[in-house]
């Protein structure tokens, strides 16, 4: 190959790959769902799981560091505070193909369910989405009454939150059992995360009803944090950066050739 067919080639080639990490990015949203990215490690991607030392409170809150799967032969995998499998808050999933019925004695959970239960000095179970890179999100989520109760306590009734760092967004109460609470989002569609912000999914043992006992509270989520597309595209400063790396390898072919 002559010297100026060579120079071409490596033109075509280097141009190309630039061109394709400008413009070749048609990038697909990402969604992040808490119970089927349930992980015995904690944390494990963008979720961590914990609880609010401080009722109420996202800045007190303390990721658990225990981990028990088929937490007393229930069938469920727990994250908690200590090894005893009573000790809440917790939070646990069910990974196998079918429901586990009347674990511990009064809780249901469908196969692949996440549920979280308060702790008994009124601290919120929690499940935190640490956001792995500014953009637009959005977040939906469903809170479900699956503890269908006992002589202490008729049925769950917790308070549930979805909230930012400092700012509560949103609040209701689950009542009963199979009873279902939605949250849709925030106003007016996604919302500008910054990076390492957080979203907190959490649990507190206060329902309407006027229960403050923690008795079977055992309150299911399902939660899900979907990036925007455009959150994943290579960024304006990555291109030009490659583009140029690519102009400089062409210089100095030329004068290799020269």
């Amino acid at each position: 190959m002559k010297p100026n067919q060579i120079t071409n080639q490596v033109t075509t080639n280097l141009l190309s790959g630039a061109f394709a990490v400008a413009v070749t990015g048609t990038a697909s949203a990402i969604t992040y769902d808490a119970a089927s990215d349930f992980s015995a490690t904690n944390p494990s991607g963008a979720w961590t799981y914990g609880s609010y030392s401080t009722a109420n409170t996202p800045a007190s809150f303390v990721a658990f560091n225990n981990y028990a799967a088929n937490s007393g032969g229930t069938g469920l995998d727990f994250h908690n505070i200590s090894g005893d499998i009573d000790a809440v808050p917790a939070v646990f999933h069910n990974a196998t193909s079918g429901t586990i019925f009347n674990a511990f004695t009064t809780l249901d959970v469908p196969a692949g369910g996440l549920a979280l239960h308060p702790g008994n000095l009124g601290e919120r179970a929690v499940i935190r989405f640490t956001v792995p890179t500014a953009g637009l999100y959005s977040i939906s989520a469903d809170f479900f009454g699956w503890d269908h109760g006992s002589v202490w306590e008729p049925y769950t009734t917790t308070d549930v939150y979805v909230n930012d760092a400092s700012n509560f967004n949103f609040s209701g109460l689950v009542n009963g059992y199979s009873l279902t609470v939605p949250f849709a989002s925030y106003a007016g569609g996604p919302a500008w995360l910054a990076a390492g912000s957080t979203i907190d999914f959490s649990v507190g043992m206060s329902g309407s009803s006027g229960d403050l006992t923690y008795f079977n509270d055992s309150t299911g989520l399902s939660a899900q944090v979907t990036s925007s597309a455009s959150n994943n595209l290579p960024d304006g400063g990555t291109t030009v950066a490659l583009l140029g790396l690519s102009l400089s390898g062409l210089a100095y072919f030329r004068r290799k050739l020269a």
